[in-house]
């Protein structure tokens, strides 16, 4: 490395650090650590991912220092329980800087989180220089854009909010750069690495990374010459994609196994829609998005210092000597124009623009590129600058009056401050001399350095857009697990001797610190308390629990985020559910409070971790019914997918089950401004009501039954349009101002089906209240589920009426909306039942479990623990196969008599990952030797 070269990256650390300093300022002065608590992922997912990988390697580490080498592969207290690799690569465990956290207690593991955010946005510039350097370029003009690009808007508002999100940051121009050495001096080593490295670290962004690669690598392509052209693309094409396997494969002991558990991930499969445009506001909203490190919507997180900018300015300027390049900046632009494009980038899933790292990289290599062109200024790039500032001005500003993008304004005047240096100091009468150039980049650059750091005060400080205030107190990460409602249950738990893993549930959101006012959401800490529970907040979740889980109609469930079983009994009772801390002023059936606890109840008899049945009911049976019927068909047979499979058990049609809930009788009646169009479909006005008067039943648990909910928005302006006179009369429009005529006009205008896409119903009966969450086909987060079963409590007195509030103006469709009754006389004799032939004497143990029964017949034993492709299960020390019982667990064949069963976990896949890494390893080195020894041969024949 030259000199100039050491002295850039000695340059860009110590300028690093001072815009570190005060780029984050605000977080120091407020005493905010990076910890991000208003939207749950910084706190819930990766701060605990971060400090769960400590706690597994300093495990792993231990179990080697005595002497019997372990690692814990399955967790069950990840939910119902969970593959940990498969869980955790998604966050930390293939990203080499986390690693660290095996050196680092948990009570000091909020720091490193902090200072890993650092490490990762210096290391993201530092990256970019060494690209920029491959390009050839140095000095001051490298420098100062590589810090554009370490606070560019995607590493400000990403970067602290979802760390991982800074990675591809940094992979980006590694990738790049290895491609440029392949190309110019045939060095494959740093592309093979970075592929290697991306594939480990996450798979999600791995994807998007490897999009960029295959577009730069033929973008390049053809910025060279070529005698054999159609001849050398196929080579050069293999060439890149042989080592880009090659990297991949090496990244199979992570990569494999992960693989195995999304190929049957509901969040992935989940059916989506959205429209050839985006809303009218969106592209509003894309100017100014490019001067504001706010986040835009669909994670459009541009945000550049103003001066930036003018980069592009200057290569528009330029003409014909830069089309090729000025093409491609008009395709990645356009591409945040069209929401396919955002849904293609993200694996054809949900639309979104978190690309965008890769815009953001060719915007400062732009200005790294023009930079010697804007110090002198010719006269092209003088009327560029001119025009482009002019007409930005007027878009921003008209722009702004609707979608609130002033904060975007401050970094615009850096932009406008920056174009009056260049333009005065081209119009100095020594303007080429090197001096005068010199002073006007020092200039510039402290203009660029300067709109970096409003941009920050912009997003982060108190008197901008405040977003410091979601972050947790510096100091408060270590306290947040002393105090958690979890605890509550596990000390409960040990004071009975109950063994851990010990089930419960959770129906409350928020956590105090002893001492202070500062709250935080409790989602995941149950991991740290040892209890069991169908309570998470994970991307990539057991897909059997998730399935399942879906198929109960909960009115809080997400794929990836499930609140509680809503306090059903028979799912409860079915899942082996202990302990319930549900913060209302009911409980399940079968549950009593526990004395001096509050809120606190406890099933002193639940069903073991394994039950067994006579019967069996085919899934195909299974999926005919609503789940009032499901649930009740699980207490008398078990699902299975395939009954052949379990002879000679009774094989139940749906003729055979006997059900005890009851549809009762109802009238429904509309409050508010609504009315009924036909018999299931209904116009209502937000916060008008439905509500549902009906005949209970005493000693039985309530439900609302909700199936196939559809909704369709209307805006207040299409309604006055319409011939409703009774709930928008004509003489009622008239009767408005021109301003409010207006306001209505525009917001039709601006809506779209993108627009209230997530509804939250509150629903109430007596004194209990819950909400309904239904998400349309057009939200990034829905599981397309319409078909729902909210339950209203047990009571020993029967209710008698339903409130349902309207959160939207639209028009709602509802093909059922009844209430049902489930009675418990029955319910308790066929749980006592199922636990008469159960497994006892259950022992737990680092990916194994197992326990003794005898049954007097052949019978089917279900087992609660999540099923999973990695599970394998012995019989009296005889192999058995594993089936998928009851939809989320696991289901053994047993013949009459005394048995002892024993399972075991290992990853699907993890063979086989751990092969792959293994072998493209060793290719890998046994290509750089064949490399090394050709490089060689041919500096030797040069030298002869």
């Amino acid at each position: 490395m030259s000199k100039t070269r050491r002295r850039d990256y000695l340059a860009y650390t110590l300028l690093f650090g001072c815009m570190a300093l005060l780029v984050f300022s605000v977080f120091l002065l407020e005493g905010k650590s990076f910890i991000w608590t208003t939207g749950v992922d910084g706190i819930n997912q990766h701060y605990l991912a971060l400090t769960y990988e400590g706690i597994w390697l300093r495990d792993i580490a231990k179990s080697i220092m005595a002497g019997s080498p372990e690692v814990r592969f399955w967790d069950y207290t990840i939910g119902l329980g969970s593959d940990v690799i498969s869980t955790f690569s998604y966050y930390v465990f293939g990203d080499p800087l986390t690693w660290v956290s095996a050196l680092v207690p948990t009570r000091y593991t909020e720091y490193l989180y902090d200072a890993l955010v650092v490490v990762r946005l210096w290391l993201a510039g530092g990256a970019f220089v060494l690209y920029c350097h491959r390009m050839g370029y140095e000095g001051i003009r490298v420098t100062v854009p590589a810090q554009a690009y370490a606070f560019c808007g995607l590493a400000l508002y990403a970067a602290v909010r979802h760390p991982f999100f800074a990675n591809p940051l940094i992979y980006l121009p590694l990738l790049l750069t290895g491609i440029e050495n392949i190309y110019r001096e045939n060095r494959m080593g740093l592309y093979v690495f970075s592929i290697f490295l991306s594939a480990l670290s996450n798979f999600y962004f791995f994807y998007m990374l490897a999009l960029c690669v295959a577009g730069y690598a033929c973008y390049r392509f053809f910025s060279f010459e070529h005698q054999h052209l159609m001849c050398e693309l196929l080579v050069q094409g293999a060439r890149f994609v042989g080592l880009a396997l090659l990297g991949t494969v090496c990244a199979g002991i992570l990569l494999v196994p992960t693989v195995f558990v999304l190929m049957s991930n509901m969040r992935a499969s989940a059916p989506l829609q959205y429209d050839a445009l985006y809303s009218v506001s969106y592209y509003l909203k894309f100017i100014p998005s490019m001067f504001s490190a706010v986040l835009n919507d669909y994670w459009k997180c541009l945000g550049y210092s103003g001066p930036v900018l003018l980069g592009i300015v200057a290569l528009a300027s330029e003409g014909k000597a830069k089309r090729r390049l000025l093409v491609a900046y008009v395709v990645l632009t356009t591409c945040f124009l069209i929401p396919a494009v955002g849904s293609f980038s993200n694996g054809m899933s949900y639309v979104t623009n978190r690309w965008c790292f890769a815009y953001s990289m060719f915007v400062c290599f732009v200005l790294v590129m023009e930079w010697q062109a804007l110090m002198e200024c010719p006269r092209p790039i003088i009327s560029g600058i001119g025009i482009s500032a002019i007409v930005l001005f007027v878009l921003i500003s008209l722009t702004a009056l609707y979608v609130s993008s002033v904060s975007s304004l401050a970094s615009f005047a850096t932009l406008l401050v920056a174009a009056i240096v260049l333009l005065c100091a081209r119009s100095a009468q020594d303007a080429t001399d090197s001096r005068v150039v010199r002073k006007t980049e020092r200039v510039f650059a402290a203009l660029l350095l300067f709109g970096i750091v409003g941009n920050a005060y912009g997003l982060y400080s108190v008197y901008g857009y405040e977003y410091v205030s979601e972050f947790l107190d510096s100091g408060a990460g270590a306290r947040t697990f002393d105090q958690t409602d979890w605890k509550r249950i596990q000390n409960q738990a040990q004071s009975n001797s109950y063994d851990n893993p010990v089930r419960g549930e959770y129906s409350g959101q928020q956590g105090t610190i002893e001492g202070t006012e500062i709250t935080y959401p409790q989602k995941n800490y149950n991991a740290f308390s040892g209890v069991s529970t169908s309570h998470y907040y994970w991307s990539v979740v057991n897909s059997a629990t998730s399935e399942y889980l879906s198929e109960l109609g909960l009115a809080n469930f997400r794929s990836y985020s499930s609140g509680n079983l809503n306090g059903r009994s028979i799912p409860m009772a079915l899942l082996g559910m202990r302990y319930d801390l549900c913060g209302a002023n009911y409980a399940p059936y079968g549950f009593e409070p526990v004395e001096g606890q509050d809120a606190l109840y406890v099933n002193n008899d639940p069903l073991p971790v394994g039950y067994t049945y006579a019967s069996v009911l085919p899934q195909s049976v299974y999926e005919r019914l609503d789940q009032a019927h499901e649930q009740e068909a699980m207490l008398q047979a078990a699902v299975v997918d395939d009954a052949s499979a379990c002879k000679p058990l009774r094989v139940m049609a749906d003729t055979d089950l006997a059900f005890d809930h009851t549809k009762v009788t109802q009238t429904l009646r509309l409050e508010g401004v609504n009315r009924r169009i036909d018999d299931t479909h209904y116009l209502c006005v937000a916060g008008s009501h439905m509500v549902i008067d009906f005949e209970g039943v005493p000693a039985s648990e309530t439900y609302l039954q909700v199936k196939g909910l559809a909704f369709e928005a209307k805006t207040d302006n299409e309604l006055y349009r319409d011939d409703d006179e009774e709930l928008f009369p004509t003489a009622e429009y008239e009767s408005l101002s021109t301003i409010t005529k207006n306001k209505l006009k525009w917001s039709e205008f601006t809506s779209s089906h993108w627009s209230n896409t997530t509804l939250n119903f509150p629903v109430k009966s007596g004194d209990i209240s819950t909400t309904l969450i239904f998400t349309s086909p057009y939200d990034v987060w829905t599981d397309g589920i319409n078909t729902f079963l909210v339950n209203l409590g047990y009571h020993d007195e029967p209710l008698n009426q339903v409130d349902i509030e309207i959160p939207v103006t639209g028009v709602y469709t509802f093909e059922d909306l009844s209430v049902v009754c489930q009675p418990f006389d029955k319910v308790g004799q066929q749980l006592d039942q199922l636990k008469q032939q159960a497994l006892e004497n259950v022992w737990f143990a680092n990916n194994a479990f197992g326990g003794d029964v005898t049954v007097s017949e052949p019978r089917l034993l279900v087992l609660t623990m999540p099923y999973s492709e990695g599970w394998r299960a012995t019989v009296d020390g005889q192999e058995v196969d594993i089936m998928r019982a009851n939809r989320v667990g696991m289901g053994i064949m047993l013949d009459a008599g005394s048995h002892s069963v024993q399972l075991t976990y290992a990853p699907a896949g993890l063979r086989l990952g751990l092969a792959s890494s293994a072998g493209g390893l060793l290719v890998w080195a046994l290509l750089m030797v064949w490399q090394r020894k050709r490089s060689r041969r041919d500096t030797q024949r040069e030298a002869a």
